[in-house]
């Protein structure tokens, strides 16, 4: 087993639902994510665009890493709440009540 199948199954282990790791460079997606957070897409989210630069630049707060964990956890615990469907799709965790904190 290599090192990356030991840490995604220790992540399983732990109860993450989802794991994987990624290069600590720069993300192929940097200007899209930009353009998204200059068209206020981020919402209330504040602190996706308050640091915007160590998600666009990870070399920024990890100089020497040379690859990134990721982990997940569902936040899906039950049925969606009764009433009309709505117009659009909504992520689950608008639900819950352990919100990050904004900035």
């Amino acid at each position: 087993m290599t090192l990356t199948q030991e840490i995604l199954a220790y992540a399983r282990e732990l109860g993450f639902d989802l794991a994987g790791i990624t290069p600590a460079g720069k993300p192929p997606h940097g200007e899209a994510f930009a353009a998204w957070l200059a068209a206020d897409h981020h919402g209330q989210m504040a602190y996706l665009a308050a640091r915007a630069a160590e998600r666009l630049d990870p070399a920024r707060w990890a100089p020497d890493a040379h690859s990134i964990i990721l982990l997940g956890v569902n936040y899906e615990t039950g049925p969606a709440p009764a009433g009309p469907e709505p117009a659009v799709e909504t992520a689950a965790y608008p639900c819950e009540t352990d919100q990050a904190p904004a900035g």
